[in-house]
Parts: structure tokens; sequence; C-alpha cells
């Protein structure tokens, strides 16, 4: 305390409704953050998936199904499930058949496409919801 008795007094006055009120605001930012992540994701997985030559029509058959002629780089899909993640990969269509491309067989050589894109880019996709969340809660509590 300073000798010439000049004191002040600091109370926690008004910080529980401001935590309350910074807690009530989390889940919004962290969803959203968490799908640009993975929107930014899926992009860049896009990009590096390979795409074979166009497929004929005929080739499977008249009235085949819509599997048979689509490209693995049209069905990148994000998908949020009820416990707040989020998954990126292929959808219903090509995803059956990616790890054949990813892993290789016996008449396929691997390329380790995917394992390729989460090595580089999920890094950046985790500093992207780092960003996100940090801009979406400290933009209110700066301004509020």
């Amino acid at each position: 305390m300073p000798k010439d008795g000049v004191s002040i007094t600091i109370t926690d006055t008004g910080i529980e409704d401001y935590l309350a009120n910074l807690a009530k605001r989390v889940p919004r930012a962290r969803d959203k953050a968490l799908r640009e992540g993975a929107i930014e994701f899926a992009e860049e997985l896009e990009k590096v998936t390979p795409v074979g030559p166009p497929r004929s029509p005929t080739k499977y058959g008249k009235g085949s199904s819509s599997y048979a002629s689509t490209h693995m780089k049209d069905d990148v899909k994000y998908q949020k499930y009820r416990d707040g993640r989020y998954v990126v990969g292929y959808g219903k269509d090509t995803g059956w058949r990616a790890h054949f491309i990813n892993d290789g067989t016996i008449y396929i050589s691997p390329t380790f496409f995917f394992d390729k894109v989460v090595e580089a880019k999920l890094g950046q996709s985790y500093d992207t919801v780092k960003n996100v969340l940090q801009r979406e809660l400290f933009k209110w509590l700066v301004f509020k």
C-alpha cells in the first residue's frame, strides 16, 4: 500500500455476467470456426483428388446408377455430426472407392493423395479454426 494513504479497491462486480455472456457465444463461434476449417480442407482435398479419363455413358449399361459416372473430385463433401464435429471426405457415390486409389490394389499403384493433403493442409485448417474462433470471441470482447 502506498505511504500517502491513497488506495484503490478492485472488485469482481460484473465479471460473472461478462463471462456468462461470453460463454453463450462460444458454441456459435465454435461451429462457425469448425465449418470454415472443414470448408477450407474440403477445397484443398478437391484440388488434389485425381481424376481419371472420362467415362463412356454406356460403359455400365443403360439405367446404371449415378455412382458409375460420378468423379471423386466432384463428390467432396463435409458434414456436421450431432456431437458438433465436422467430417470431410467423399459422398456416398464415391466414398467406397476412394481408398482403392489412395492405398492402391494389386492392379493400381497407390497415390496416397489423401494422406499427403492431410499432412500438408490439416495444420492450416487448424490455424483457420483458431483464427476464426479468436476473431469471433475477441470481436465481442473488444467492442462490448
